[in-house]
Protein backbone atom coordinates (compact mmCIF):
# COMPACT_ATOMS: atom_id res chain seq x y z
CA UNK A 1 0.00 0.00 0.00
CA UNK A 2 1.20 3.44 -0.79
CA UNK A 3 2.67 5.42 1.71
CA UNK A 4 0.20 8.35 1.62
CA UNK A 5 2.05 10.41 4.96
CA UNK A 6 5.22 10.09 3.09
CA UNK A 7 7.13 13.47 4.29
CA UNK A 8 10.29 15.59 2.40
CA UNK A 9 11.77 18.34 3.60
CA UNK A 10 12.41 22.13 2.75
CA UNK A 11 9.03 24.27 2.15
CA UNK A 12 8.59 24.74 -1.51
CA UNK A 13 11.18 27.23 -3.38
CA UNK A 14 10.80 30.70 -1.86
CA UNK A 15 11.93 34.03 -3.15
CA UNK A 16 12.23 36.79 -1.03
CA UNK A 17 12.36 40.57 -2.42
CA UNK A 18 13.07 43.54 -0.64
CA UNK A 19 12.64 46.93 -1.90
CA UNK A 20 13.86 50.09 -0.13
CA UNK A 21 13.39 53.60 -0.56
CA UNK A 22 16.32 55.78 0.50
CA UNK A 23 17.38 59.32 -0.74
CA UNK A 24 20.69 59.85 -3.55
CA UNK A 25 23.00 59.93 -0.23
CA UNK A 26 21.94 57.49 2.02
CA UNK A 27 23.74 53.95 2.73
CA UNK A 28 21.72 51.21 2.02
CA UNK A 29 21.89 48.24 4.49
CA UNK A 30 23.43 44.95 4.19
CA UNK A 31 20.60 42.00 4.84
CA UNK A 32 21.30 38.48 4.83
CA UNK A 33 18.53 36.53 4.44
CA UNK A 34 17.69 32.65 5.88
CA UNK A 35 14.89 29.97 5.93
CA UNK A 36 14.08 26.28 5.89
CA UNK A 37 14.20 23.68 8.16
CA UNK A 38 10.51 22.62 8.58
CA UNK A 39 9.05 19.18 7.21
CA UNK A 40 5.87 19.36 5.30
CA UNK A 41 3.56 16.88 4.69
CA UNK A 42 2.93 15.62 1.36
CA UNK A 43 -0.41 15.55 1.60
CA UNK A 44 -1.30 18.66 3.43
CA UNK A 45 -2.87 21.91 2.48
CA UNK A 46 -2.30 24.12 5.41
CA UNK A 47 1.19 23.26 6.59
CA UNK A 48 3.25 26.22 8.20
CA UNK A 49 6.35 27.21 6.36
CA UNK A 50 9.55 27.64 7.75
CA UNK A 51 10.22 31.69 9.18
CA UNK A 52 11.97 33.89 6.64
CA UNK A 53 14.56 36.29 8.82
CA UNK A 54 16.13 38.93 7.49
CA UNK A 55 19.38 40.56 9.47
CA UNK A 56 20.52 44.14 8.13
CA UNK A 57 23.56 45.43 9.16
CA UNK A 58 25.19 49.01 8.00
CA UNK A 59 23.16 52.02 6.27
CA UNK A 60 22.07 55.32 7.84
CA UNK A 61 19.39 55.72 10.20
CA UNK A 62 16.57 58.03 9.60
CA UNK A 63 17.01 60.80 11.67
CA UNK A 64 15.59 60.75 14.91
CA UNK A 65 11.60 62.28 14.71
CA UNK A 66 11.77 62.10 11.27
CA UNK A 67 9.05 59.64 8.99
CA UNK A 68 10.69 56.19 7.98
CA UNK A 69 10.18 55.51 4.46
CA UNK A 70 8.65 52.17 4.05
CA UNK A 71 9.25 49.14 1.81
CA UNK A 72 7.40 46.41 0.08
CA UNK A 73 8.50 42.60 1.27
CA UNK A 74 7.18 39.68 -1.04
CA UNK A 75 7.12 36.28 0.00
CA UNK A 76 6.51 33.84 -3.36
CA UNK A 77 6.37 30.52 -3.14
CA UNK A 78 5.61 27.73 -5.82
CA UNK A 79 2.83 26.28 -3.58
CA UNK A 80 -0.63 28.19 -2.86
CA UNK A 81 -0.93 30.08 0.37
CA UNK A 82 -3.39 29.29 2.43
CA UNK A 83 -3.10 31.37 5.53
CA UNK A 84 -6.21 32.14 6.92
CA UNK A 85 -7.46 35.44 5.80
CA UNK A 86 -8.46 37.91 8.56
CA UNK A 87 -10.27 41.07 6.13
CA UNK A 88 -10.94 40.77 2.90
CA UNK A 89 -13.17 43.91 2.84
CA UNK A 90 -14.19 44.57 0.07
CA UNK A 91 -15.69 40.72 -1.04
CA UNK A 92 -12.88 38.67 -3.31
CA UNK A 93 -9.99 41.99 -2.30
CA UNK A 94 -6.91 40.31 -3.99
CA UNK A 95 -5.22 41.91 -1.38
CA UNK A 96 -7.05 40.87 1.70
CA UNK A 97 -5.00 40.87 5.00
CA UNK A 98 -3.74 37.35 5.71
CA UNK A 99 -2.36 35.63 9.55
CA UNK A 100 0.75 35.74 8.03
CA UNK A 101 3.19 38.37 10.10
CA UNK A 102 6.47 40.17 10.31
CA UNK A 103 8.19 40.70 13.04
CA UNK A 104 10.79 43.36 13.52
CA UNK A 105 13.06 43.00 16.35
CA UNK A 106 12.30 40.02 18.16
CA UNK A 107 9.93 42.27 20.72
CA UNK A 108 10.13 40.92 24.85
CA UNK A 109 13.77 39.61 23.52
CA UNK A 110 15.54 42.52 24.87
CA UNK A 111 16.78 43.22 28.66
CA UNK A 112 13.52 43.80 31.27
CA UNK A 113 11.49 42.42 28.74
CA UNK A 114 8.35 42.15 28.42
CA UNK A 115 8.17 45.66 29.46
CA UNK A 116 11.59 46.83 27.35
CA UNK A 117 9.71 45.75 24.08
CA UNK A 118 5.77 44.98 24.06
CA UNK A 119 4.30 43.96 20.97
CA UNK A 120 2.46 46.26 19.19
CA UNK A 121 0.60 45.85 15.88
CA UNK A 122 -0.12 47.83 13.14
CA UNK A 123 -3.24 49.64 13.19
CA UNK A 124 -3.28 49.22 16.74
CA UNK A 125 -5.41 52.07 18.42
CA UNK A 126 -1.86 53.36 19.79
CA UNK A 127 -0.07 52.70 16.26
CA UNK A 128 -3.22 53.46 14.03
CA UNK A 129 -3.17 52.85 9.71
CA UNK A 130 -2.11 55.74 7.80
CA UNK A 131 -5.75 57.65 6.66
CA UNK A 132 -4.41 57.85 3.23
CA UNK A 133 -3.15 54.19 2.86
CA UNK A 134 -5.11 51.68 4.55
CA UNK A 135 -2.92 48.70 6.03
CA UNK A 136 0.27 51.35 6.36
CA UNK A 137 1.78 52.78 9.43
CA UNK A 138 3.27 55.69 9.42
CA UNK A 139 6.57 55.68 12.08
CA UNK A 140 8.75 58.52 13.24
CA UNK A 141 12.11 57.45 13.47
CA UNK A 142 13.53 57.00 17.24
CA UNK A 143 16.64 57.16 18.66
CA UNK A 144 19.41 54.67 17.48
CA UNK A 145 17.17 53.26 14.35
CA UNK A 146 16.19 50.12 13.78
CA UNK A 147 17.92 47.21 15.25
CA UNK A 148 17.72 45.57 18.59
CA UNK A 149 19.46 48.33 20.52
CA UNK A 150 17.15 51.23 18.56
CA UNK A 151 13.99 52.26 19.36
CA UNK A 152 12.09 52.62 16.62
CA UNK A 153 9.88 49.65 16.88
CA UNK A 154 10.44 49.25 20.65
CA UNK A 155 6.40 49.28 20.45
CA UNK A 156 5.54 52.23 22.47
CA UNK A 157 3.22 54.58 21.09
CA UNK A 158 3.51 55.34 17.48
CA UNK A 159 6.49 52.43 17.38
CA UNK A 160 4.54 49.12 16.09
CA UNK A 161 6.63 46.01 15.58
CA UNK A 162 3.91 43.14 14.13
CA UNK A 163 2.87 44.02 10.78
CA UNK A 164 0.20 42.09 9.00
CA UNK A 165 0.77 40.40 5.37
CA UNK A 166 -1.32 40.85 2.52
CA UNK A 167 -1.75 38.67 -0.44
CA UNK A 168 0.04 39.73 -3.83
CA UNK A 169 -1.96 40.50 -6.30
CA UNK A 170 -2.24 39.03 -9.45
CA UNK A 171 0.53 36.30 -8.07
CA UNK A 172 -2.61 33.13 -8.23
CA UNK A 173 -2.44 32.76 -4.36
CA UNK A 174 1.63 32.43 -4.74
CA UNK A 175 2.71 35.65 -3.20
CA UNK A 176 2.35 37.93 0.39
CA UNK A 177 3.76 41.22 0.79
CA UNK A 178 4.54 43.26 3.51
CA UNK A 179 4.52 47.41 3.39
CA UNK A 180 7.34 48.01 6.41
CA UNK A 181 8.61 51.69 7.30
CA UNK A 182 12.31 50.50 7.33
CA UNK A 183 14.73 52.10 9.72
CA UNK A 184 18.30 50.90 9.29
CA UNK A 185 20.32 50.09 12.27
CA UNK A 186 22.71 52.03 14.15
CA UNK A 187 26.73 51.19 13.68
CA UNK A 188 27.21 47.76 15.52
CA UNK A 189 23.80 47.26 15.60
CA UNK A 190 21.44 44.35 13.88
CA UNK A 191 17.75 45.10 12.21
CA UNK A 192 15.71 41.68 12.74
CA UNK A 193 12.84 41.13 10.34
CA UNK A 194 10.86 37.76 11.16
CA UNK A 195 8.50 36.83 8.33
CA UNK A 196 5.94 34.00 10.47
CA UNK A 197 2.80 32.41 9.87
CA UNK A 198 2.88 31.77 6.54
CA UNK A 199 1.05 28.69 5.76
CA UNK A 200 0.96 26.76 2.33
CA UNK A 201 -0.93 24.07 0.18
CA UNK A 202 2.33 21.28 -0.10
CA UNK A 203 0.28 19.13 -2.77
CA UNK A 204 2.29 18.43 -5.84
CA UNK A 205 5.62 20.38 -4.34
CA UNK A 206 8.39 18.39 -3.97
CA UNK A 207 10.89 20.33 -1.87
CA UNK A 208 12.82 23.71 -2.10
CA UNK A 209 15.55 26.46 -1.04
CA UNK A 210 15.29 30.21 -0.39
CA UNK A 211 16.28 32.53 -2.73
CA UNK A 212 16.44 36.26 -2.67
CA UNK A 213 17.21 39.81 -4.47
CA UNK A 214 19.12 42.77 -3.22
CA UNK A 215 17.72 45.85 -2.36
CA UNK A 216 16.00 48.00 -5.42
Amino acid sequence: MADFRKLFSAFATAAVFVGLAVSANAQSPTCNITGGGNTLRAESYTDLMSDVVLRCSGGSPTTATQGVPAVTITVSTSGIITSKITDATPAGNPTAFTEALLIVDEPNTKPGAPAASPVLACGSATAPYDANNLGVCTIVAGAGGGGIAGTTYNGTAGHPNVFQGRLLPNSGGTGVQFVVPFDPPAAGDTLVMRITNIRINAVGISGGSVTTSGFN
